[in-house]
């Protein structure tokens, strides 16, 4: 784990409230794995000194840069997405455990709602043509083009609530239908979203007998377990998605009480 001064490089507006950062960050790009996290701290006043939690979303390590995926949601995204190319921001990670895929996978299947999006773009570099990729938003305005994002031979299905791009419907909707096709033996479905969602899509893999593995979107208050502040009850009972996660097998999560 690093805390770096890390520089900026570019912040784009990528759909509506939704940024794409990357910054210079060689120790965290070269050490990152698909999955983990970073704590970002900004040059604010009280009460928002703490640092927050934000997903990798992709490391190119020849430039020594990593990109953060994110959206406005308060005060301080809405101060990210003011940040000019130049300007430096606090950055602690790698931090979490990652996606730790089984290496008799013959096919990865991704969903992301919204965005949560963000971490299943690290894994296209490394899969790539073995992934099906189905994301799930409110309406074209909060489309991500992921395929310019991380070009590729992956299959990208878009879906929205409203119809305006994509198919109309959740991406649970799209994983129904995707689902009634023959798969391998060997299928992993990796998810990140909202609970709601999360939850359906466990119900769903464990009724097929498909491993299902999914990365918890939570506040956190210091990123290393020292605060208890984002502790989620398991089959093996209270555990911190800091430190035990953020990536959990989807049958380990005790979904009623999450």
């Amino acid at each position: 784990m690093h805390i770096l001064d890390a520089k900026i490089i570019s912040n784009k507006n990528i759909a509506k409230d939704i940024y794409l950062l990357s910054c210079e960050a060689e120790e965290i790009a070269s050490e990152a794995r698909p999955g983990q996290f970073l704590m970002l701290k900004l040059n604010l006043p009280l009460p928002y000194i703490l640092r927050r939690p934000f997903s990798i979303c992709l490391t190119n390590i020849e430039k020594n840069e990593l990109f953060i995926l994110y959206k406005i949601r308060g005060k301080i995204t809405g101060h990210m997405s003011r940040l000019k190319e130049g300007e430096r921001i606090s950055v602690m990670g790698p931090l979490g455990n990652g996606f730790d895929i089984p290496s008799n996978t013959s096919r990865i299947i991704l969903l992301g709602g919204g965005i949560g999006v963000a971490p299943l773009i690290s894994l296209l570099p490394i899969y790539n043509k073995g992934i099906t990729f189905i994301a799930g938003y409110s309406s074209a305005k909060e489309y991500v083009d992921i395929k310019r994002i991380v070009k590729g031979d992956y299959t990208y299905i878009v879906c929205t609530e409203d119809g305006s791009i994509g198919h109309r419907g959740t991406c649970i909707d799209a994983f129904r239908d995707y689902m009634e096709r023959p798969l391998s033996d060997n299928t992993v479905v990796l998810s990140c979203g909202p609970m709601p969602m999360l939850r359906k899509i466990s119900e769903i893999s464990k009724r097929l007998n498909i491993a299902c593995y999914v990365s918890l979107e939570t506040y956190m208050g210091c990123g290393m377990g020292l605060c208890q502040g984002c502790v989620i009850r398991t089959q093996h009972g209270y555990i911190r998605i800091c430190k035990a996660g953020p990536v959990f097998k989807s049958e380990d999560i005790c979904w009623n009480q999450a």
